[in-house]
């Protein structure tokens, strides 16, 4: 597959091969201006002119991050959130803390919620899946 597209961007792209050995024949004197020769030259101009958007992008976006690097240096706006303890979750569940450290020490949780997510019970089976299997 990948020799099949070599080969077709190879044919794709054959006039610039085409042209490339007619101008340098024509360089040296050997062929006459080929004539696709005039089009690429007449693009020329338009090519510097990409250039020069080129160059100003470029120096926007240099001064954009040196003003950035000015601005913030030594500011670590990026910390890491802080651990949810245990009292966290049990306000947030409304349960007690010591409820909350036996549902993270089972190995298997049931966890069951209303229609609008708000958590209604929590089973935690006494001999691993024996008690989860439905018939």
């Amino acid at each position: 597959m990948t020799a099949a597209l070599w080969l077709a961007y190879l044919y794709l792209i054959s006039d610039v091969f085409r042209v490339s050995a007619e101008s340098l024949l024509w360089l040296g004197g050997y062929a006459v201006e080929p004539e696709e020769l005039r089009a690429i030259l007449a693009f020329i101009p338009t090519l510097g002119h990409y250039a020069v958007i080129v160059a100003v992008n470029a120096v926007l976006l240099l001064a954009w991050a040196q003003y950035n690097r000015v601005r913030f240096r030594g500011k670590d706006r990026r910390r890491p959130m802080p651990g949810v303890t245990l009292d966290d979750f049990a306000a947030m569940y409304d349960v007690q803390v010591a409820e909350i450290a036996a549902w993270q020490s089972a190995r298997i949780l049931v966890v069951h919620h209303d229609e609008t997510g708000k958590l209604t019970a929590v089973e935690m089976p006494p001999n691993g899946l024996s008690g989860l299997v439905r018939t």
